[in-house]
């Protein structure tokens, strides 16, 4: 999935004059099951309402551990908390996402954010990676996303204390592809 797909959906729904506050909040739910760090069965019965008596159902990729740990998430965190910050908490996650990877397009230039203290810090990140680490922070409770039609992050409490030094996150992305000389 990428945020491409989202937007794709919602200019859909938007244009057939079915976008709502009900089906944007189905966009989100979608949203939030797609960049989670936990089991999507589980995540799945509790959305329905339903209690989940297993710890795992052992068959979606997190259970599977098809996801790696972000090695010092937690700094890659600050540097996400930060970038959102330091552009005033007033733009969507592909534009921190551009910022934090150093992409110099013309949004990111026209608002000088190319002259930020964040501009380029996770350089060596693909962007789709910045993004999911962004969605993650979001569904921990770190940012929150704002506004309609273009959502925009934004600080919590708990973003704002991890920023200044309380706590840990771990952060994930897609399992790592190993060349075959790696497993002999």
């Amino acid at each position: 999935y990428s945020t491409a797909d989202f937007i794709r959906w919602r200019q859909m729904l938007e244009t057939n004059g079915e976008l709502t506050d009900s089906t944007r909040a189905l966009l989100r739910d979608m949203e939030r099951y797609a960049a989670g760090t936990r089991c999507r069965h589980r995540h799945l019965v509790e959305y329905f309402g339903e209690p989940c008596d297993r710890g795992e159902c052992g068959a979606c990729d997190w259970c599977l551990r098809e996801l790696d740990p972000v090695p010092d998430s937690t700094t890659v965190a600050r540097k996400v908390l930060s970038c959102v910050a330091r552009v005033q908490q007033t733009w969507g996650i592909g534009h921190v996402a551009d910022v934090l990877v150093g992409k110099a397009n013309d949004k990111v230039m026209a608002a000088g954010h190319d002259r930020l203290s964040t501009f380029g810090l996770l350089k060596d990140q693909a962007a789709p990676a910045v993004r999911g680490y962004i969605e993650q922070l979001v569904g921990e409770g770190l940012l929150a996303r704002d506004g309609d039609p273009y959502p925009i992050v934004r600080l919590t409490s708990a973003g704002t204390a991890l920023l200044r030094g309380a706590g840990d996150v771990v952060l994930y992305r897609e399992l790592l592809k190993r060349g075959v000389s790696e497993y002999l």
